[in-house]
């Protein structure tokens, strides 16, 4: 049972992600593209949600959540 909990935990050590044998100018390259990526997929949520709330034309200002349930 010990000997099989070891090559467990040993199996974990070794498939840690690929990033860790990766330079850290890639990780840094990859991790500012799905900043960059997020950053549009926000921008475009946002866009939509305000042209969503010109058709429902109330004049107060409501959240994300109120312009979706009208």
């Amino acid at each position: 049972m010990l000997c099989e909990t070891r090559r467990t935990l040993h199996s974990r050590s070794e498939s840690k992600s690929e990033d860790d044998d990766e330079p850290s100018t890639r990780k840094s390259m990859k991790r500012q593209f799905r900043n960059e990526s997020e950053k549009r997929r926000r921008d475009q949520f946002n866009q939509l949600i305000g042209e969503l709330s010109l058709i429902i034309g109330d004049q107060q200002k409501l959240d994300k959540s109120s312009i979706l349930k009208e």
